[in-house]
């Protein structure tokens, strides 16, 4: 029973699989094979930019983290006590 209800499963997956194909292959030959800026030139300096970003973004958190106070948890739950004594 558990084989039948598979392959039913496998044959749905694989129509599905190929009826959304077939629609979007038309959609797809309309796009050129070439466009600009696809140079290995371009494409370095996209990877160089991309490398940038994530090391400013490496670096800003690092700079929170480093801002953000070691004992904030004991803070907290000093401050949560406050609150019960004086509620």
């Amino acid at each position: 029973m558990q084989e039948i209800t598979a392959s039913i499963t496998l044959v749905a997956s694989l129509a599905s699989l190929g009826y959304v194909v077939g629609r979007k292959i038309p959609l797809l030959l309309q796009f050129p094979a070439k466009q600009e800026g696809d140079s290995a030139r371009e494409i370095f300096r996209t990877e160089n930019k991309t490398s940038q970003w994530l090391e400013s973004l490496r670096k800003k958190a690092q700079a929170k983290k480093a801002a953000f106070a070691d004992d904030y948890w004991e803070q907290l739950k000093k401050s949560k006590e406050k609150k019960r004594v004086s509620g």
